[in-house]
């Protein structure tokens, strides 16, 4: 089963929990997206039909993926000196995996969220 992940541009959410993942290239990526209809936003699909999102390991892999995901469609700005690119990058990315986690809709992988990025915030 797959997720399109949905970034924070896009609001529209479909019943297998499929979402929009906003694409978001280079220093624009904020006014390039906001001037996009959400449907004509790129998508990347985030497969996990394979794992068991009712054990702690499937729903930390998961997860993982989703995270990946965020990151390529967001732009991470590795190395980057620029303050306002790189909080543009940590608001895309907050909100994008964090409706990515709730259109799943699964216990496990709503716990590993939470511990994983609480952990995060504290660093």
């Amino acid at each position: 089963m797959p997720i399109q992940i949905s970034g924070p541009h896009s609001h529209r959410r479909s019943a297998s929990a499929v979402a929009a993942l906003a694409l978001l290239l280079g220093p624009f990526a904020t006014s390039f997206a906001d001037s996009l209809p959400s449907e004509q936003l790129p998508r990347v699909t985030v497969k996990y039909g394979e794992l068991n999102l009712s054990t702690p390991a499937g729903a930390d892999r998961l997860l993982h993926r989703i995270e990946a995901g965020a990151r390529q469609v967001c732009g991470d700005p590795v190395g980057t000196k620029d303050l306002s690119e790189w909080l543009r990058f940590r608001r895309c990315y907050s909100q994008t995996v964090a409706r990515a986690v709730e259109d799943v809709q699964a216990q496990r992988l709503t716990e590993a969220y939470r511990a994983s990025h609480s952990i995060a915030l504290a660093k």
